[in-house]
């Protein structure tokens, strides 16, 4: 069978062996394991090369990624593919195969005892087809960030007393992401800096805002990859609410934006009330409604 082929693909060297390129494990959400791992590759199936996506799904007692990469066979669940077979298989569903195999290659079965190989579920409300559907991008593959709606959202964030100037701020340089919540400030100052070391650079969180930690793939790192946009063009003017937590600015000629509030309404953070007050809820309601990124993932 068809599946059975995919499956002998995905038990060769290329994709299992020890050149194999998989994502570090990491906290997995439903329908899949609590601890995932992911890859992205082409592969063969007869006559044809797809895009190929393999996801290991690991279940357990409180386990960690710590424990699956010291014994992943030991927790292995299921693995979950999706396969980019020839023009024509599925157009309108983006000619994917999708398929859930048992740790032994075989098949599994929903509860209805139907197979989950094939076009999985297709037409009904739930169900692989159903899920990726709502994929940025329109290739049902839940990969990239998706295209937040933030262009023009990003220019004049609103709510409470968002503001998108930085006067009055306490320092400001270049800026490098240390996470999609932490920047590192140069100021170019010595003055500038920490009363311990007296270099000319600050760490400053980033107030009223909860993020992912780069541990937590894939957002994590997607979240600092577009703080790190954000901030490519841009000098930062930060506004102290405490030591080493702010309020930062882009420093452009049309006022930039406060970027608090633009990673919130890209949906790469929430906004954290116990601090803020409520000040980013407009913001913070645009991007759960355009599902942008987190929201998307949350809502699916």
């Amino acid at each position: 069978s068809y599946a059975a082929d995919l499956w002998a693909l995905l038990d060769s060297d290329a994709v299992t062996g020890p050149s194999a390129r998989r994502s570090e494990p990491y906290q997995g959400v439903e329908p899949h394991g609590q601890i995932l791992e992911i890859m992205e590759t082409e592969g063969t199936v007869g006559d044809h090369e797809g895009a190929l996506w393999i996801k290991w799904n690991y279940l357990g007692d409180a386990i960690t990624a710590e424990m699956i990469q010291a014994d992943p066979a030991q927790y292995l669940d299921s693995v979950t593919v999706m396969f980019q077979r020839e023009d024509g298989y599925d157009a309108e569903d983006g000619n994917w195969f999708w398929a859930k195999y048992g740790p032994d290659g075989n098949v599994l079965k929903s509860p209805m005892d139907m197979s989950l190989a094939g076009r999985v579920a297709k037409g009904a409300d739930e169900g692989c087809i159903a899920c990726h559907v709502n994929a940025p991008g329109d290739d049902f593959v839940f990969t990239e960030p998706a295209p937040a709606q933030v262009a023009e959202a990003n220019s004049e964030p609103t709510g409470g007393d968002v503001v998108s100037n930085a006067d009055g701020y306490d320092y400001s340089g270049v800026a490098t992401p240390l996470n999609g919540y932490m920047l590192r400030i140069d100021t170019g100052d010595a003055s500038g800096g920490d009363a311990s070391g007296g270099d000319a650079s600050r760490v400053v969180t980033l107030w009223g805002v909860r993020g992912p930690g780069l541990d937590q793939w894939p957002w994590g790192p997607w979240a600092r990859a577009y703080l790190d946009r954000l901030v490519a063009d841009s000098d930062v003017g930060c506004r102290e609410q405490e030591a080493g937590v702010a309020r930062c600015f882009l420093l452009t000629d049309d006022g930039g934006g406060e970027i608090n509030a633009l990673m919130i309404v890209a949906g790469f953070a929430i906004e954290d009330r116990t601090v803020s007050d409520g000040i980013y809820a407009a913001v913070e309601r645009q991007a759960r409604e355009s599902k942008n990124n987190l929201w998307l993932e949350w809502t699916r």
